[in-house]
């Protein structure tokens, strides 16, 4: 027994080492970030300041996170909404479960030679001493989450799933057993871990492919960016609503805004950032009263009222990437919560030039789409090149892309209007406002605004009835 023990030890030993060498590292040689170390061992320390409190949190987190690991997880794997013939994507998730299921139905005992379903009746059940290691192993899983306050089965962050890692050899093994143990035949037995398998193959094609969806929402987000603002003059914060992208976080989007602006950056003073609305509190910003600036972890920024571009991304509701200011707020596709820092939103902050984006890290650039000439016509509009504005629109056009909401034919119906196409602007607005009004007040203050600041001409008049009669506008339009 000594000999045995003496032989485990020493092979366990290296990972002893590395493991001493990672908590060094960890633990006092790291740098921690700003803030309170959300990885601090408050169970431990809640045993001695608070034990009978901190001993019901445990077993509460004990309870919940080994019954979703059990049973709470395979129920995402059933889900009735999970089960879509479109986009294709759904189609081959249902047909790879449709695959595994019979693949392991009628591979699995010749791949085993039988052995699934052949066991002597005097053999002592596997499933007693397998039910009680699998609880060990899981508890011992979910345990680092627990020491810092943490668990699996917190809903309330996004990848708290990330707690249960560990814990799936252990929640694998207890539900093999429980199969065992309860179906003693073992053809049943079969046909259960055959469908068990299949719905995990089916889940894990739905988990990459939704990764993969929101890696090519990324990289979208990036190019349209570049195009509508090929350089930026630093500093420069950006601003929207949300994370942007799903498996994201405000904190990697710093790092992201900074890999398309300034990838050779080394600096711990980064010159570009992003502010997530729902994360910060913009009120002493658009007030004035404090400058705009953050850091997190090694990372700082400092910027003023007029370093700012404030943006909306909504690629699944068929818009591109917008880059708004004040002249949005009748924009009805803008919340208010995002109409609220529009005065932030300073457009001279983008610089023509060469596109800087590092294609190493966002893939080559694109083939055209209608969201390209979007972008481009409305950079062009910005520096007032209504010739290179309307020749986007056109090629749009021979290339069948048209915009999916009203509001992306502004620049080009301005444009339109500078180039003397007074007819075309017109012809854009109505398309603009179909089939829904709700862009009324927005396309008023647009033709508002370029009524002021052309010349009198019959073509004006004519312009000014057809507002007039188009939309309701009021009569500050003259």
């Amino acid at each position: 027994m000594k000999a045995r023990l003496r032989k485990v030890v020493i092979a366990w030993l290296p990972y002893l080492v590395m493991m001493g060498a990672y908590g060094a590292w960890r633990f006092v040689i790291m740098p921690a970030m700003s803030g309170e170390d959300r990885n601090t061992p408050k169970l431990l320390s809640g045993l001695i300041t608070s034990p009978l409190a901190t001993i019901v949190q445990l077993a509460q987190f004990a309870m919940q996170d080994i019954i979703n690991g059990l049973f709470g997880s395979w129920y995402k794997t059933i889900q009735p909404d999970q089960f879509v013939l479109a986009p294709i994507s759904g189609l081959i998730t249902v047909g790879l479960i449709v695959i595994s299921f019979i693949f392991m139905l009628f591979g699995l005992p010749r791949v085993l030679k039988d052995a699934i379903i052949t066991e002597s009746a005097t053999e002592f059940p596997w499933y007693r001493s397998a039910i009680p290691l699998g609880f060990i192993a899981m508890v011992l899983g979910f345990a680092p989450g627990w020491v810092i306050g943490r668990q699996y089965s917190d809903a309330s962050g996004m990848f708290n799933d990330r707690f249960g890692l560990a814990a799936m050899v252990g929640a694998a093994l207890v539900v093999t057993a429980i199969v065992d143990w309860i179906i003693q035949n073992k053809k049943h037995q079969l046909v259960i871990y055959s469908l068990l398998i299949a719905l995990a193959v089916g889940n894990q094609f739905r988990t990459e492919t939704n990764y993969r969806w929101s890696w090519e929402q990324q990289t979208r987000f990036a190019w349209e960016l570049n195009w509508r603002a090929p350089q930026l003059k630093a500093p420069t914060a950006v601003i929207a609503e949300s994370t942007l992208f799903k498996y994201m976080g405000g904190f990697p989007n710093k790092a992201y805004i900074n890999q398309i602006y300034a990838f050779n950056q080394n600096s711990q003073s980064t010159p570009f950032w992003y502010f997530d609305m729902y994360k910060t509190d913009t009120t002493p910003f658009v007030t004035g009263k404090i400058p705009i600036a953050e850091s997190r972890g090694t990372m700082s920024f400092s910027g003023g009222q007029a370093d700012n571009l404030v943006v909306q991304y909504t690629s699944d509701q068929n818009q591109c990437l917008w880059v708004v200011n004040s002249d949005d707020h009748e924009n009805p596709y803008l919340t208010q919560q995002l109409k609220y820092v529009l005065p932030l939103s300073n457009l001279d902050k983008i610089k023509e030039g060469i596109q800087s984006i590092p294609t190493s890290l966002f893939g080559p650039e694109p083939a055209p789409f209608w969201c390209y000439y979007y972008e481009k016509g409305a950079l062009a509009a910005q520096f007032k090149q209504w010739d290179e504005t309307v020749r986007l629109w056109k090629e749009a056009q021979q290339k069948g892309f048209k915009p999916g909401v009203g509001t992306e034919y502004v620049p080009f119906i301005q444009a339109s209007v500078q180039t003397g196409d007074w007819q075309m602007a017109e012809d854009l607005s109505k398309k603009a406002d179909y089939p829904v009004t709700q862009m009324n007040d927005y396309l008023c203050g647009v033709w508002q605004k370029i009524l002021q600041e052309t010349p009198s001409s019959g073509q004006r008049d004519s312009a000014l009835k057809f507002v007039q009669g188009q939309f309701i506008c009021d009569p500050g339009v003259k």
